[in-house]
């Protein structure tokens, strides 16, 4: 009945929260290919502890960040909460090109992004929460029984990132490239995730609030 009830929705087209759900899977989606290999190979530079200490520092600071960073973002638009919070990721992967910054500019990258990445993380639980919400709204769903359908389009595309990046990650080596070039090219990547999350169509979190 449910698959039925989407599928003769009025509109052949996708809703906008479901397009902003695309959206937003595709921002992750390229942030975290150039991330996560980027993440992959610091811990098999020539300084390798400290490419693990960094992200020691990074998921340390991610983990009591999220404890504190939510009035945040309640105060600042979604899409430039996920833009500059996803910034930070870029900064980590840039960072570890040793020929154009010191060592232990990883280290304060790390610091930054394990901000970033709270904030990131909480304004898509909220996002896709609202989203659910929003499309429930819009098609006369029950309340809470549409979140595994937005967060569904929300996964395929972000968990695409590790194939992906991975295979990039491989041809970019299968050519002998070194592990410069690859930080360069990933951060190019992550760079481009974070101008998609720019075509959001959201004002305010809040505005988009249907819990009751």
């Amino acid at each position: 009945m449910k698959l039925a009830r989407v599928l003769c929705k009025p509109h052949s087209t996708l809703s906008s929260p479901e397009k902003n759900a695309v959206v937003l899977s595709l921002g992750f989606f390229f942030v975290f290919a150039g991330f996560n290999s980027a993440q992959f190979f610091a811990t098999s530079k020539k300084d390798a502890k400290m490419g693990s200490f960094s992200l020691f520092v990074l998921y340390l600071t991610f983990t009591i960040s999220s404890m504190l960073v939510s009035p945040i973002t309640e105060r600042v638009q979604a899409k430039y909460a996920l833009f500059f919070s996803s910034l930070t990721y870029g900064f980590y992967v840039v960072s570890n090109i040793d020929t154009i910054f010191p060592s232990y500019v990883v280290m304060i990258a790390a610091f930054i992004e394990g901000i970033g990445a709270a904030v990131l993380w909480i304004v898509e639980q909220r996002l896709i929460t609202n989203l659910g919400h929003e499309y429930e709204q819009l098609y006369g769903y029950e309340q809470n029984s549409q979140l595994g359908y937005i967060n569904g389009i929300f996964f395929t595309g972000f968990q695409f990132n590790k194939c992906i990046g991975n295979l990039i990650a491989a041809l970019i080596f299968q050519f002998h490239r070194s592990t410069d070039f690859m930080y360069s090219f990933m951060s190019v990547v992550v760079l481009l995730g974070c101008c998609i999350f720019l075509l959001l169509q959201f004002v305010h979190l809040h505005l988009y609030n249907y819990l009751e």
